[in-house]
């Protein structure tokens, strides 16, 4: 009986402990292959250790492309050239591209894809760094115009919507169809109201911004406010942009590169009433805003036009344009040797640089050259070349500067020797001994009571025997 009772014991013990190393075998496989496992977290390691990779990489980049820029701004092409010469970066592909602004007081935002691990980064133009997700954290939603002060009835108006929100399910309405229409069922980014009656009168614009579930997370909406009237009491006569100048021009490389126009209207009142359209034809090089404010995008042309709601119209050509922001020489420093250039041409040739690469204006050069050693106050060492090509003539030191048609300049020191000239010189056979020779010789013969006569034929004629012996021994060591 006894017996049977611990066996009892040791299978009760027996089970316990099976089940005991089957949780514990449990428990060892799920810390391995569970979603908090090791492989999970050697996963989630080197996934990191990319990501923290590509940030390092972007980080220098970034700060290299501001370096480079008039206003320490990013640039599409500085950050490309930055991303190319990155150390980090050899061995790792990569795209690049602008992001389309929302408004024209956005930031200039560029996107880098990498291409091995998928991951992709927004790089705003201020330097700041966001991977794609935060970066839509920022939405973008403005109706553009907000406010129509003047429609009269019979005519149409289009407004638009600009957002980064991607596929957005847009929804316009009107407050008042009898004022105001607009086709509900249009879903896209621009609406063409219609005025039907005076009055006042508002077009709601919203937008529902889903999760990967389709469930609606956030609600954004804009409103664009409407005055309908019969005919204008006091209307435009004519309207003009800049008192008629033909032409603005913007400049990237300024500090400012915005510009606003000015539109002035014939009677100078009618201007309040008036409601004015703003349009350029060209977006990329330079877009505008309901207020006619202009922002540069790129080196190019635009129309920028401006019309009233009676069909008055002007235009302006906007010119976007890159000056110099610096330049630089292939080497600050160099030694000629005239020697060296025997039988060829004497010259060699310095090629400027100009920052940023889409300068287009004012990219003329000027070269020239300041003495800063000369032999025997020789000052034409040298001439030069528009292109930079510098012919040598004689032995000196010389600083070469070149500057743009902004004031840009950079330099580089040429040391100009001629191996030639400096061994002679040091070659020549010492003549001083036989005149030393002939002088002590004359000396001596003085002394001894020889007449002057006498004593200046012994200086002479020792002085050209010590001189044959020197040129002969010279010869021995210089000629064979």
């Amino acid at each position: 009986m006894k017996k049977q009772k611990n066996k009892g014991i040791t299978m009760i013990g027996l089970s316990v402990t099976i089940i005991v190393l089957l949780l514990l075998a449990g428990a060892t496989i799920s810390s391995i292959v569970g979603q908090s496992g090791i492989f999970a977290n050697m996963h989630k390691t080197q996934e990191q250790t990319k990501i923290d990779e590509e940030n390092r990489i972007l980080k220098a980049s970034v700060v290299s492309a501001m370096s480079k820029d008039s206003i320490g701004n990013v640039t599409g092409d500085n950050l490309n050239e930055a991303l190319k010469n990155n150390e980090l970066q050899k061995d790792k592909d990569y795209k690049i591209e602008p992001i389309e602004p929302g408004s024209s007081n956005d930031k200039k935002k560029f996107k880098i894809e990498f291409v091995d691990s998928g991951n992709k980064y927004i790089v705003s133009e201020d330097g700041t760094i966001t991977t794609e997700g935060e970066d839509k954290t920022n939405i973008v939603f403005k109706i553009s115009p907000s406010t129509i002060p003047s429609l009269q009835v019979g005519s149409e108006r289009t407004i638009k919507i600009t957002t980064n929100i991607e596929n957005a399910d847009i929804k316009w309405t009107s407050t008042d169809k009898n004022i105001v229409y607009i086709d509900e069922n249009n879903h896209s980014k621009e609406q063409i109201i219609k005025a039907i009656a005076p009055g006042n009168a508002q077009i709601q614009v919203s937008a529902e911004i889903k999760d990967e579930n389709g469930n609606v997370q956030q609600v954004k909406n804009e409103m664009c406010s409407v005055t309908v009237i019969t005919e204008a009491t006091n209307p435009v006569e004519d309207i003009k942009l800049e008192n008629g100048q033909n032409e603005v021009i913007i400049d990237l490389s300024s500090s400012k590169t915005t510009y606003t126009l000015t539109a002035t209207t014939d009677p100078e009142d009618a201007k309040e009433s008036a409601e004015l359209q703003w349009e350029s034809s060209n977006s990329k090089i330079a877009s505008v805003d309901e207020n006619g404010v202009v922002t540069a995008n790129e080196n190019g042309e635009t129309i920028v036009s401006v019309k009233t709601n009676n069909g008055k119209h002007a235009e302006i050509t906007v010119k976007v344009v890159t000056s110099p922001t610096g330049v630089t020489l292939n080497s600050p420093k160099a030694r000629v040797d005239l020697k060296e250039m025997e039988g060829k041409d004497k010259k060699i040739k310095l090629e400027a640089k100009i920052t940023p690469s889409t300068a287009n204006v004012k990219t003329g050069l000027t070269w020239r050259y300041e003495v800063i050693t000369a032999q025997n106050n020789n000052n034409d060492i040298a001439s030069i070349d528009s292109d930079g090509t510098i012919h040598f003539k004689t032995v000196g030191k010389i600083k070469v500067i070149v500057t743009t048609e902004n004031g840009y300049s950079a330099d580089c020191e040429i040391d100009v020797i001629d191996s030639n000239m400096t061994a002679d010189n040091k070659n020549d056979p010492p003549w001083w001994l036989a005149v030393a020779s002939g002088v002590a010789t004359t000396a001596g013969a003085l002394y001894a009571g020889a007449t002057v006569a006498v004593a200046a034929a012994a200086g002479l004629a020792v002085a050209g025997v010590v001189a044959l012996v020197i040129v002969g021994i010279w010869s021995l060591f210089h000629l064979w």
